[in-house]
């Protein structure tokens, strides 16, 4: 997870607790834009398909184009966009000229909200394209994220960190991950929701065969459940458990599981034991090193690590393992054991 800073009074002094999450409460301008579901086997198909999810957003914020007050070029640069006609470097820095129409509108900066920002990169990783798509995907964010004056806050989500050096150095972005503490209830299910759940649907008798199948992430130093495997088990008429996964992730998970470097760690994990990885000082897809491969698989939510400590002055080491029966179903059946 990416943040640009924590809530704050433009004053800069902290809001009182229990106002910090009212405060800000439809004050600010949002766009909300998740690469979810970006795939794709070639680069113009990734194109086409941002260029797209970036009509929609301008057509959410429309009322910022029809109002009396955006010059003629701004309304021109909107019809663009809408109609599709607009030069790719109209595209790239779309959410830059966005957040600029938003603010003059609104008279208060935004905030961007990006998931899943990682998916086109992996995607182009995975058939061919990385190259293409990486250096679109870093001019369009660079545009919106760094330097950019209409700005109030960011939040970046993905599931590993992007070799995007120019996006990184000289920013005010702070990187924090699932393995911190910090962000520890923003991630997952904690057991008492669990229980809340189970006692809603009058099946409280469940609770340890959910904890086997769809809990035991360790988060934070918490434990945790998926939520999606979860709710999706309590809305079947059926009482035996499944394995709940998307399609469109299980073919990146039989790529990683296939690589020649995993097959010993991955046999491992299968036979219930536990793989030692060296604390992250530094997660990215290239060099595609075997340490660096396992971490993926933890955080895309396949694998589950623990901090271990080795004393003072000395960096801890991780302790990775299958969290539940689901992955380690899915795990099996995608490795071909």
């Amino acid at each position: 997870m990416l943040e640009a800073g924590l809530l704050k009074e433009p004053t800069g002094r902290p809001w009182p607790p229990n106002e910090k999450s009212r405060r800000p409460f439809q004050r600010y301008p949002v766009i909300d834009l998740s690469f979810e579901g970006f795939e794709y086997s070639d680069c113009s198909s990734f194109r086409e398909a941002i260029c797209t999810r970036i009509r929609a957003l301008f057509r959410e914020h429309h009322v910022v184009f029809e109002d009396g007050r955006p010059s003629e070029l701004k309304v021109q640069r909107y019809r663009e966009i809408i109609d599709g006609t607009a030069g790719e470097h109209i595209y790239v820095r779309a959410l830059f000229y966005l957040s600029q129409y938003l603010y003059e509108h609104h008279g208060e900066r935004v905030v961007i909200l990006i998931e899943d920002y990682d998916t086109p990169v992996l995607a182009g990783q995975q058939h061919g394209y990385a190259r293409d798509v990486r250096d679109w995907h870093e001019r369009f964010l660079m545009a919106a994220l760094k330097d950019n004056p209409h700005l109030y806050k960011a939040v970046v989500m993905g599931t590993v960190r992007l070799p995007l050096g120019s996006l990184w150095s000289g920013s005010n972005l702070v990187v924090s991950s699932l393995l911190e503490s910090n962000f520890a209830d923003a991630f997952g299910f904690a057991e008492a929701e669990v229980e809340e759940l189970l006692d809603r649907v009058g099946r409280r008798d469940d609770l340890a065969l959910v904890r086997d199948w769809y809990g035991a992430y360790k988060l934070g130093g918490t434990i945790k459940y998926k939520p999606s495997s979860v709710l999706r088990f309590f809305a079947q008429n059926e009482r035996e458990p499944k394995v709940f996964l998307p399609a469109c992730s299980r073919g990146c998970l039989r790529a990683l599981l296939h690589r020649r470097d995993l097959r010993e760690a991955v046999q491992t994990l299968l036979a219930g034991d536990l793989v030692e990885l060296p604390y992250p000082l530094w997660m990215t897809i290239e060099p595609p090193m075997f340490d660096e491969t396992i971490w993926r698989l933890v955080f895309m939510g396949y694998l589950t690590a623990e901090m271990r400590s080795r004393g003072p002055g000395e960096l801890p080491v991780y302790h990775v393992s299958v969290p539940n029966e689901e992955m380690r179903l899915l795990i099996e059946a995608l490795a071909g054991r």
